[in-house]
């Protein structure tokens, strides 16, 4: 969804092609501050992304995750580092000023469902990257299975030292 389109806008830049097929240019954004100031770099971003609406507490955490990336990393990835963070922040998602009450909702807001009603929600993990069957519930070495998840997995295959047992006696799996 969208989380993912801008994700890979902010990592790969916009780009064009030609009828061939072929890249015929792209899109990047490059920070016209001084790219070891991670304030001004925030605040040009701010400026830019959310129309310098951004709390100060979430200025103050994307200035230091920046700073991280910049120390660990390079300033390109710091700059990407703030970009996807911002991205994710209320203030990207809404046109008007964030005002945080710290006082819980109505109930009427919180209460959706009674108690005596039972009640199930739909998670959805948008992992990206190597995340598999074999990686999320892998057999444990006392189930026939676990060898084939070890060949298959080779050196990239977890130790049964490193694994939590799960108990599916009362379920319909291959091993309990």
């Amino acid at each position: 969804g969208m989380s993912k389109g801008l994700y890979e806008l902010v990592i790969n830049g916009l780009y064009g092609y030609d009828e061939w097929g072929r890249p015929s240019g792209y899109i990047m954004y490059s920070t016209v501050s001084d790219p070891n100031s991670a304030e001004d770099v925030v605040d040009e971003l701010a400026t830019l992304i959310t129309g310098g609406r951004l709390s100060p507490e979430n200025r103050e955490l994307i200035v230091e995750k920046y700073n991280t990336a910049l120390h660990n990393k390079n300033s390109e990835t710091a700059v990407k580092v703030a970009q996807l963070m911002l991205s994710v922040t209320p203030e990207f998602h809404t046109t008007n000023i964030v005002r945080p009450t710290d006082e819980p909702r109505d109930e009427e807001f919180n209460n959706h469902y009674s108690e005596e009603e039972s009640y199930k929600a739909i998670v959805f993990i948008d992992v990206y990257g190597g995340m598999d069957s074999f990686y999320m519930l892998s057999p444990h070495s006392d189930c026939s299975l676990y060898a084939e998840y070890a060949d298959a997995r080779g050196a990239a295959g977890l130790n049964e030292n490193d694994m939590i047992t799960l108990d599916a006696s009362t379920s319909n799996q291959t091993c309990e």
